[in-house]
């Protein structure tokens, strides 16, 4: 056994939030730093998230705007896609990108153990038959696929989103269990290339955390798709080999659901379970490790990134704590972290992005004013033929400041980043829509939601 291989820094996980860290860790005066990943460089985005299941949506997307193409006079028949191109596409994708992250890794000399880490106290690993010490240690070994103790699960060959995305082949019908991110983006998915759909979702909406007006547009959208959504409904069991049956409750009344594949999308938990915390004296609990506001967990040598947070698993956030960890580690000033205004993204079918408070969470303020605009207000929906949607803006009437910002409809994810930048610095609605946006752009739905917004604050 190798023993006191010293390091400044050995950072537990590949994915976003360690690769990262590495990086700004070099940056900030680090030299000698382990990355430890066992498994493949990337992390789950890269490699059974949200680079993989992008791809995968962005076939659907070509096949839903095919489906408006004859109103343009174009003719194509994408009705029969070929799901074995598509996985092959992915995985090339999937490949390239994680190549990138590799050769990025290796242009800074930072070594790569591929290892599992073990804290044996708050500065020293086992990391396979080595023992490795450092100055400092940050744990980023990302999240796993939550199974809820639903009766007879663990006798039913489930999907959980890392296998759904190997499938050999399409099945010709799939319940998908969670009516959130992870679930309606497969649904997008699935449904788009042709094979039943349903979904069911305990909450009494879809998307539940999101604004109660996008939630409804999209259950009004999925109804005129024609997929099946169960909102309400409690699993009570599932059972069955090729064919899967799904018991459900939904206003005291059960019924039986029956699909070739179910999908258990029910969010994510953090993978703590090997690390061994406890000898580090690492406080951590049911949604991830304790840190505090600099990112620092209860042993003062540790810190901690991503996914094993209680914080938003998103991979932008990853990238973002991964950063703060390292500056902090490595600077003099210490900076705290900021979750006021990180933008999330649905790519269902209709995409979904937000950020800041929904009008419900803003309920409690005294000042609060709200309008939601139409796509079809907006010149480019009717142009491109996707006029459904909405962009939804809640401000405090007093500033004009933006509390949050709700899309749903085309391109939601790019258009939410005006929202993002209106609420990072400050930017009342008064001037968001005194500013000019070109025509005819998607863009200009969220001009004339400001404008609204500040028409509706002065008349108040």
């Amino acid at each position: 056994m190798t023993e006191n291989i010293s390091y400044d820094l050995l950072i537990i996980g590949g994915g976003s939030a360690g690769t990262t860290a590495a990086i700004a860790a070099l940056d900030h005066g680090a030299s000698k730093i382990g990355l430890i990943e066992k498994g493949l460089l990337g992390g789950t985005c890269t490699n059974v998230g949200c680079v993989p299941s992008k791809s995968y949506l962005r076939a659907a997307d070509l096949i839903n705007s095919n489906r408006q193409a004859v109103d343009y006079g174009l003719f194509a028949d994408l009705s029969r896609p070929d799901y074995k191109a598509i996985v092959e596409h992915k995985n090339k994708i999937v490949s390239a990108m994680r190549s990138a992250g590799s050769k990025t890794l290796e242009k800074y000399d930072i070594e790569i153990i591929k290892e599992q880490a073990v804290f044996k106290d708050a500065n020293t690993l086992q990391v396979g038959s080595q023992i490795l010490t450092a100055n400092n240690i940050l744990v980023a070994s990302g999240a796993k696929s939550f199974i809820p103790p639903i009766e007879g699960v663990s006798d039913v060959p489930y999907l959980t989103s890392t296998s759904a995305l190997s499938l050999e082949k399409l099945p010709e019908s799939i319940i998908i269990i969670g009516g959130a991110y992870i679930g309606l983006e497969f649904a997008a998915f699935f449904h788009s290339v042709g094979v039943k759909t349903t979904v069911i979702e305990a909450a009494p909406r879809p998307a539940p955390n999101e604004d109660q007006e996008i939630s409804s547009h999209l259950a009004t959208s999925f109804e005129k798709q024609g997929l099946e959504f169960h909102a309400g409904a409690k699993v009570l069991g599932v059972s069955g080999d090729s064919e899967i049956e799904v018991k459900i409750e939904k206003k005291g009344e059960q019924s039986r659901l029956k699909g070739q594949k179910v999908l258990i999308a029910t969010g994510r938990v953090p993978n703590l379970k090997e690390l061994g915390l406890e000898s580090a004296g690492i406080k951590f609990g049911r949604k991830g490790i304790e840190v505090n506001e600099y990112l620092q967990t209860s042993a003062p040598s540790v810190y901690a990134a991503g996914d094993v947070l209680s914080s938003l698993q998103l991979e932008h956030v990853a990238v973002y704590e991964g950063w703060k960890a390292a500056v902090n580690m490595f600077s003099e000033k210490k900076e705290s972290v900021d979750y006021h205004v990180i933008p999330r993204v649905m790519f269902s079918h209709p995409e979904v992005a937000s950020v800041g408070e929904t009008e419900e969470q803003a309920a409690n303020r005294t000042n609060v004013k709200s309008v939601a605009y139409p796509y079809s207000g907006i010149a480019m929906a009717n142009i491109s033929g996707e006029n459904e949607g909405l962009i939804k803006l809640v401000a405090d009437s007093s500033t004009g400041i933006l509390l949050g910002a709700h899309i749903v409809g085309k391109n939601a994810g790019d258009l939410i980043h005006l929202g993002v930048m209106a609420m990072q610095y400050n930017i009342p609605v008064d001037k968001i829509s005194g500013s000019i946006a070109a025509y005819p752009t998607l863009a200009q739905g969220f001009y004339y939601a400001a404008e609204n917004l500040s028409a509706k604050i002065n008349q108040s």
